[in-house]
């Protein structure tokens, strides 16, 4: 070999070593020449004579490309074996190496889609050259794949965490929740208890005293009418606390109505005045529960701001508007609004101007989630009359 032509041989590159190669020729010398110039090159040549011998190697081996020398005699076979080869081996890159004088057998080739045509006499240098060229390629699919995998496993251990950060979200705004609920419960069995308790020392001096028994069924029906009273507010929360599976047709006003019930009694002991103007015949189809949490939120959210505030004729009104296809539900307190420097943020994850310990920067990022994706509608909030205004739209 000469120089000149060693020099173009090492522009090859490392790739078609790599590559697994089949080379099917019937001339011997031929077949001893080039199989001579591949194994200079490419670690793994299989030379056969014949198709009938490759079959057994594309059962064991992974094969890059597959080279076959048409001639008079094996034309048909050969063109059988690539397109069973481009049927079954897609991956496979599929070379025909054919006479000058038989341009049929290259037009038949070109028919059925094969990937590289070489005519005689062989250029070695071109024939290495396009090797390598889908040599390269395939150690760039294959990096682009690995590269792919990955990504995919980095994205996947990135949402397994973004899961389990939900998780604790979730669990952790479950336990304010109910937190919140416990507290609201005691607030509200707070007066039915002291009521009861003051009936039943009634009732203890009416018999030592021997009153009639009309007396004494008056205190027990006052008692009974109590304990309905706390039975009845146990349902509501149940009745919030249960999950939803689907969606349900409902009076917005209804809602409200109910929540006013369960937040009036701590609303009060802040001093804190609830106005609810809702058309009464404003219907929506949607999950009743999750509103209520957003609602609950909200509303907990301002009577924290509120309950810091030395100021008279605290309040906090609810009230909606409806349009063609969208109700808006608003929620707006007299707090002071949000600082211009965070209104930005008060959605996001474990944001909280609370001092540590005392707030966990979950509800509001929780109404949001509630909003956008149970609810499928937006949340925003504004400043507005000396407060913040929050505004949820949802479709009816």
């Amino acid at each position: 070999m000469d120089i000149y032509a060693h020099s173009k041989l090492q522009i090859i590159s490392d790739d078609l070593a790599k590559t697994t190669v089949i080379y099917i020729e019937e001339d011997e010398p031929l077949r001893s020449e080039l199989n001579w110039l591949l194994l200079t090159h490419v670690d793994n040549v299989y030379s056969i004579t014949n198709c009938s011998e490759a079959f057994e190697i594309l059962d064991s081996v992974k094969v890059d490309v597959i080279i076959v020398s048409l001639n008079e005699k094996n034309t048909t076979k050969s063109l059988e074996f690539f397109k069973y080869v481009k049927d079954t081996f897609k991956e496979i890159i599929t070379f025909s190496i054919t006479e000058p004088d038989r341009s049929d057998d290259l037009l038949k080739c070109i028919s059925i889609d094969l990937d590289e045509y070489v005519i005689k006499p062989i250029n070695n240098f071109k024939l290495l050259l396009k090797l390598d060229k889908y040599a390269i390629a395939k150690n760039e699919h294959e990096l682009l794949e690995q590269y792919t995998i990955n990504l995919q496993a980095k994205i996947e251990e990135a949402l397994d965490a973004n899961r389990n950060q939900d998780l604790i979200m979730q669990q952790q705004s479950s336990q304010a929740a109910m937190g919140e609920l416990i507290n609201s419960i005691a607030h509200q069995w707070r007066q039915p208890l002291n009521s009861i308790n003051l009936h039943a020392t009634n009732m203890l001096v009416d018999i030592e005293l021997e009153e009639v028994p009309t007396v004494l069924l008056d205190h027990t029906n006052a008692i009974i009418s109590l304990v309905k009273d706390m039975s009845n507010i146990i349902t509501d929360f149940m009745e919030f606390s249960r999950p939803e599976q689907e969606k349900s047709e409902f009076f917005i006003h209804s809602v409200m109505t109910t929540l006013s019930k369960m937040l009036e009694s701590q609303l009060f002991s802040k001093n804190i005045k609830l106005s609810i103007d809702i058309d009464s015949t404003l219907k929506i189809s949607s999950f009743k529960h999750p509103l209520e949490h957003t609602i609950i939120n909200i509303v907990n959210n301002a009577k924290d701001v509120l309950s810091e505030k030395a100021m008279e004729d605290k309040e906090i009104k609810i009230y909606t508007s409806e349009e063609s296809d969208t109700i808006k539900i608003y929620i707006e307190d007299n707090a002071g609004g949000v600082p211009e420097a965070i209104i930005d943020k008060i959605f996001d994850p474990y944001f909280t101007t609370k001092p540590k310990g005392i707030g966990t920067g979950i509800g509001l990022s929780m109404v949001r989630d509630l909003v956008t994706n149970k609810l499928n509608g937006s949340i925003e909030v504004v400043n507005i009359n000396g407060g913040a205004l929050f505004t949820i739209t949802l479709s009816k």
